[in-house]
């Protein structure tokens, strides 16, 4: 399936109908359009329960996907409140291009191994007036639970 990224900035007055209007759906006026995919959306209305992402799924993407966006995804998990993506270029001393670059992988793992329909690994979100970023919940605690391992098994190595 293909996708286009597009960028669109403004108050969410103004927002709103262009989204609407590039995604021929019109989003109900109570919800945050930048919280919720079409998808998710869509399966709500039709009170589908949603697949949702286990620690065994993610971990067979996060074997195979680059190094570039095991690194990008490890530090957007350092702040599980929300990442500003102006910060993480920052951080990772890269511009949001070569980022997207290294994500392309994550993605391709994604649907490489059959999970497209499971949830967005990163969420955006636009808040006050910069686009923040952040992980699916179990994305976030697996890497979390990753993290501490391999912390544990650097602290055993040093103490040995």
């Amino acid at each position: 399936m293909p996708k286009i990224l597009v960028v669109v900035e403004g108050s969410q007055e103004e927002v709103r109908p262009l989204l609407a209007f590039l995604s021929q759906w019109e989003a109900p006026v109570s919800m945050p359009i930048a919280e919720h995919s079409h998808e998710e959306v869509e399966r709500k209305e039709e009170g589908a329960t949603a697949p949702l992402w286990t620690e065994e799924k993610v971990l067979r993407v996060w074997n195979e996907m680059s190094y570039g966006a095991q690194q990008v995804l490890r530090e957007i998990a350092k702040r599980p409140d929300g990442y500003v993506w102006k910060e993480l270029t920052k951080a990772l001393g890269r511009d949001a291009r070569s980022l997207g670059g290294s994500l392309s992988s994550a993605g391709h793992q994604r649907r490489r191994q059959g999970f497209t329909n499971l949830p967005d690994i990163i969420r955006d979100s636009y808040r006050g007036t910069e686009w923040v970023c952040d992980l699916d919940a179990v994305w976030q605690a697996t890497l979390e639970k990753l993290d501490k391992e391999e912390a544990e098994r650097k602290h055993t190595t040093a103490v040995d």
